[in-house]
């Protein structure tokens, strides 16, 4: 949501982001004169041995705040003839207030669909009641929009299979500029600067997380394990960025892990520290396995907007709407797939013919991403 605001803006638009502010912005958006940032309050989420009715009182008194404090922003914030863009998940209350009020104002109501909240619920809850009722809800108040759009072909023709109707575009995830790719100097002088005790390694691979269950960790440690008996594998820095529930439990796994053939390091960075490491990493690393099958991992994106290739997991079809394997990096389906392309794909031939690609994709990305715009009435 945050490129949405920033390229809104530049458009000439005037922009109120809301939301947690759980992580600084980036400086694009603060500093952008047409963005107004409101915070949302918010709860701590349930810890993750409660049982399921804390878990559901939890999240209830958690919606409930946000149902209160995001009525009450809407309502001042949205102009009479404006635009209410809402981000899908988090749906509930979102979706049906954003619509409510919307109306209310005369505005119009545009869903942004991610992904599916239920699937998400689901990883917690598997199949239960309180998840048919919500992807019920969510269909019901998606369908409210006078508009959306959504992150992948699979997603659009899932939504209308659902019933969802109205008008529907794809409108890819796709970075703002594509940086110009560093020297080899540079990229070193960087990594020094931003990992001043980081050991030396023949190939520097990152991989933001955010430490939850639809994030296939343990495919990466297992990986790293059957590749560490081969003397002649190159040497490793593997670098797991970011916050989220399951981080101490796989920090202690890691720590644990006796790896000859690389090394392993949980960081989490300011914004700026974070967009140098991606620039200065060889390879970037996606192990996002999605809850609903039909998302793209926003991480890719952000991977190709620093100019670095990714090994990515394939979880499913949808994934070469993004990343097309041999072309912007390499795509895996399992442990011994990643073991073999973090021998093969890390080799600086292979990462600079990948990194060429990137710059060539960047103009075609950025006519794709204003075509869809322009068709959902924004610009």
């Amino acid at each position: 949501m945050t490129h949405h605001a920033i390229a809104l803006a530049e458009a000439g638009f005037s922009v109120t982001l809301a939301g947690y502010c759980e992580t600084p912005l980036p400086e694009r958006a603060l500093a952008n004169p047409r963005i107004e940032v409101r915070e949302l309050r918010s709860l701590p989420a349930a810890p993750r041995d409660a049982g399921v009715a804390a878990f559901l009182w939890r999240t209830f008194r958690r919606v409930a705040l946000l149902h209160w404090s995001l009525a009450g922003l809407l309502w001042t914030c949205c102009p009479r003839g404006g635009t209410v863009l809402a981000q899908n998940p988090p749906s509930l209350p979102t979706l049906w207030l954003c619509a409510c009020v919307a109306r209310l104002r005369g505005a119009r109501f545009v869903a942004d669909w991610h992904n599916f909240g239920f699937s998400l619920l689901a990883l917690r809850l598997g199949r239960s009641f309180a998840v048919r009722w919500a992807e019920r809800y969510e269909m019901w108040a998606g369908g409210l929009a006078d508009g959306a759009f959504c992150v992948s072909e699979a997603m659009r023709r899932d939504l209308r299979r659902r019933g969802l109707r109205g008008p529907l575009e794809v409108v890819y995830d796709r970075p703002l500029s594509i940086a110009p790719a560093l020297s080899e100097e540079a990229r070193r002088a960087l990594l020094r600067r931003i990992l001043p005790d980081a050991l030396p390694a023949d190939a520097v691979l990152v991989c933001p997380t955010s430490w939850t269950a639809d994030e296939n960790i343990e495919l990466l440690l297992e990986a790293l394990k059957l590749r560490d008996c081969d003397e002649a594998a190159p040497r490793l820095l593997v670098l797991l960025t970011g916050q989220g529930p399951l981080r101490p439990t796989y920090e202690a796994r890691i720590a644990a892990l006796p790896l000859k053939r690389a090394a392993v390091q949980t960081h989490f960075l300011s914004p700026a520290d974070y967009r140098g490491l991606l620039r200065a990493a060889d390879l970037g690393l996606s192990l996002h396995s999605s809850s609903s099958g039909i998302d793209l991992p926003m991480k890719i994106v952000d991977f190709f907007g620093a100019g670095t290739p990714v090994l990515a997991l394939d979880y499913g079809p949808c994934l070469a709407e993004l990343v097309q394997d041999g072309v912007q990096g390499r795509t895996f389906r399992d442990a011994a797939g990643l073991a073999r392309l973090l021998d093969e794909a890390v080799r600086p031939p292979q990462v600079a013919r990948f990194r060429e690609s990137l710059a060539q994709n960047g103009p075609l990305w950025a006519e794709e991403a204003s075509g869809g715009w322009r068709r959902l009435g924004f610009a």
